[in-house]
């Protein structure tokens, strides 16, 4: 079979990286279009249900709420979500992932545009890296999202988080220009740049730019031993400065009313001083940093055909083809040994959905997607590696009046082969996967605003590049799996017409097992690790949500939403180590956000509060390994002011408001109390 695979795929990749001659493209589609009588479509966003009414849990921003919190990174919307625990290592330009549900960050699959945005090398997407100065809409989903009209790779995935590009509206202009500025506490500064350009009707494009600097050096207390005792004093986080360029170029073109096709260039270069880590009475100091180039190309090709009697598109097809390329440097050149790490990434990917409507209520989809993977580096062993994936997903969905439900057999095959030019020795690693998904939602009353719903899934994570080939370690490493099950009761109200004009209210019960956990174990020395699946992790949760908007009168209302998370999350590796039954390292048994905005014709007052209990950074729940709960609690202050030419909006925020000393890492203390100011002009 991994014979067969590697001959099947790989002609297909090279497609992807080569390309087809553009005159040979043109006499394709010309003889595609003169043989075939396609019926028009016209392509209408299709009405989704609210998505606490979905048959998984399904979290939404919109634009607006982005604007009116402030939030300028994707972790900052992501850390006020239930069931999402965050893992940030101090600072703005320190790493931050995250957990959902006691799933490793891994298990998250983060899209931009359908898409995913890959790193094979450790399996982590730095989630503080990218901003949102041209997002639409952000969504998290717990196991599945609801449309079939997906990639395999999405369908497969543990959970998704989503960002959405915003598509230009002119309103009978045809330039939109949006300036923007934000400066901080501690030097951070960021300037931003949007302009949208429609060409004609059907074709548009947009540019967005955005420069981030902060120096960081944010004060922090630590303990200092002298000849008086213990004293607590205050220091400067040092080597924490950062710099980071952001640019995206997007095209809209729909070129009849029943096809849409965008594409989408993105670049960033950044460069992050990484400070030591803060123990008491010592301050380790750090030299290390990293370099990071990321530029990708994607496009998405959607087509609808065949209309019945209903405007209903029997058949409708998506395809996406996207090539990434990363390279990071990692230096430390003033330690006892110095290093220079040089790590390239390429991902050629490719990947169609089609999509099949026999019935008003019944749906079928087939999907299927092919990706290379590449790592190369400076290290001494296992210096070139080379994943070639092929995922087909089948899936079928039922849409009725108060029943829904759909079921997903995913398909995976991998082969992998790395090699050591030094010694010219390949080692080679081949995969094969069959995984389930099935979900229902069932409205137990006529008007549909109450919804019971349950989801099954069972899916799993590929072992990263440096698990599988730092140092010492096996080739015969299994994927880490994961079996989800959610049930969950949700509640949806809407009506203009009164003071509470919605309300959407979900309780969610779920239970995840992880097994065949990669864990890492020393093998001659501290220094010299070996990876093995021994790992097992139980989770039981819960996620309480809430949102509610009042209208009290002409342009004054009141929004509020909250969130309660609660996770045990226990080690069941084997009964008679120290560690079982013990909650896993970095997740809170307890954890809490909520937010509320006032808007008024004058000005938009907003509060924000983030709980999170304690939690403990090893696997043995001991008093020294405890980090304490913390609370961060914060203020703004916003306007919007109509001009002449365009609108002028001000805000201003005030962060860690009491200021709270806490780490969400141990020895890696978080920002104190800081202040943000922010301009936009649009015109």
């Amino acid at each position: 079979m991994t014979r067969q695979l590697r001959h099947i795929i790989t002609p297909l990749l090279c497609l992807c990286f080569v390309g087809i001659p553009a005159a040979e493209l043109q006499a394709q589609q010309h003889d595609s279009l003169r043989r075939t009588m396609l019926h028009e479509v016209s392509i209408n966003e299709t009405a989704t249900p609210p998505a606490i009414l979905q048959e998984t849990p399904l979290q939404q921003v919109s634009a607006h709420r982005i604007e009116q919190s402030g939030a300028s990174q994707l972790s900052d919307i992501l850390r006020t979500m239930a069931g999402v625990t965050l893992k940030d290592y101090g600072g703005i330009g320190g790493m931050k992932t995250i957990s959902a549900r006691g799933l490793g960050s891994p298990f998250s699959m983060l899209t931009i545009d359908g898409i995913a945005v890959s790193d094979y090398q450790n399996g982590q997407i730095d989630l503080g890296r990218y901003l949102l100065g041209n997002t639409a809409q952000i969504t998290f989903a717990n196991g599945n999202n609801a449309s079939l009209l997906q990639s395999a790779s999405s369908l497969s995935a543990s959970n998704i988080v989503a960002i959405t590009t915003a598509t230009p509206h002119f309103d009978g202009k045809n330039t939109n220009i949006r300036l923007g500025a934000e400066g901080s506490s501690f030097g951070l500064l960021s300037p931003s740049i949007t302009i949208e350009q429609r060409v004609n009707d059907r074709f548009s494009i947009s540019l967005w730019g955005n420069l981030l600097r902060s120096s960081g050096d944010y004060p922090y207390t630590t303990y200092q031993a002298s000849a008086d005792g213990d004293n607590l004093i205050t220091l400067h986080r040092q080597n924490s400065a950062m710099w980071m360029t952001t640019a995206d170029a997007n095209l809209f073109y729909t070129p009849s009313t029943r096809q849409l096709l965008t594409a989408k260039i993105h670049y960033m270069q950044a460069r992050h001083e990484l400070p030591g880590a803060v123990t008491y009475y010592k301050t380790k100091a750090a030299s290390d940093h990293t370099e990071d180039q990321l530029v990708f190309a994607q496009i998405r090709h959607y087509i609808a055909w065949h209309q019945d009697s209903n405007g209903i598109a029997r058949l409708q097809l998506q395809t996406l083809g996207k090539y990434q390329l990363s390279n990071t440097i990692y230096e430390d050149t003033f330690s006892y040994s110095p290093l220079h790490n040089n790590y390239r990434q390429q991902e050629g990917y490719l990947a169609s959905t089609l999509l099949y409507s026999p019935t008003k209520h019944l749906q079928l989809s087939i999907a299927e997607d092919l990706k290379a993977n590449t790592l190369q580096s400076n290290l001494a062993r296992n210096d070139r590696v080379c994943r070639l994936s092929s995922l087909t997903a089948l899936s079928a969905a039922y849409q009725g009046q108060r029943l829904s439900a759909s079921a997903r057999l995913v398909a995976t095959l991998v082969n992998e082969q790395a090699t050591t030019t030094a010694s010219s020795i390949t080692d080679h690693y081949a995969l094969q996967r069959l995984t389930p998904y099935i979900g229902l939602s069932f409205a137990p009353l006529r008007n549909n605003n109450l919804r019971l719903r349950y989801f099954y899934k069972h899916n799993y994570r590929l072992p990263t590049f440096n698990e599988m080939y730092y140092l010492i370690t096996s080739h015969h490493l299994l994927p880490e799996q994961a079996r989800q099950h959610n049930i969950g009761i949700a509640y949806h109200y809407a009506d203009r017409s009164h003071l509470l004009q919605q309300l959407n209210i979900s309780v969610d019960a779920y239970h995840n097992n992880v097994n065949d956990k990669i864990i890492a174990i020393p093998t001659h020395n501290m220094f010299v690790w070996s990876m093995i699946n021994l790992g097992k992790v139980a989770i039981n949760g819960i996620d309480i949500s809430a949102d509610a908007s009042l209208s009290f009168a002409d342009e004054w209302s009141l929004s509020l939403y909250a969130n309660y998370t609660y996770q045990h999350a226990t080690d069941r590796t084997l009964p008679k180590q120290k560690s079982y039954g013990h909650q896993i390292p970095y997740t809170p048994r307890h954890s809490a956000s909520s937010s509320l905005t006032l808007q008024t014709p004058l000005a938009d007052l907003g509060y924000d509060i983030t709980i999170v209990g304690s939690r403990y950074t090893l696997t043995q729940n001991t008093p020294q390994n405890r980090l304490n709960a913390y609370a961060d609690q914060g203020i703004s202050l916003s306007r919007t002011f109509r001009l002449k030419y365009g609108s002028l909006r001000l805000q201003g925020r005030i962060l860690n408001l009491f200021d709270v000393y806490y780490e969400v890492v141990r020895s890696y203390p978080m920002m104190g109390r800081n202040y943000r100011l922010s301009v936009t002009y649009k015109f």
